[in-house]
């Protein structure tokens, strides 16, 4: 996954939809759409309450994952093979 899309991920997970998340990235909605449906291709689902699903059996990853972006590194969640 990339960078941005484990941002989306992460707060998606926390409750947060599209406005939020854009707000919250400093992006625009169409951006935040185009980072979900890239997910979606990826991981082989049809809606965004899938993603979360999938996420949320990787939510120790995503956290550690999004906590090493947040202090600006380059972390990335461990890659599900399938991928």
């Amino acid at each position: 996954l990339r960078p941005r899309q484990v941002e989306v991920i992460w707060l998606l997970l926390r409750g947060m939809g599209r406005t939020a998340i854009s707000e919250r990235l400093g992006v625009t909605g169409k951006t935040v759409d185009y980072h979900l449906t890239d997910l979606r291709e990826r991981l082989g689902v049809d809606t965004s309450r899938m993603v979360i699903a999938w996420a949320a059996g990787y939510q120790d990853e995503l956290s550690v994952a999004f906590a090493g972006l947040q202090r600006g590194g380059q972390a990335s969640p461990k890659q599900d093979p399938s991928l």
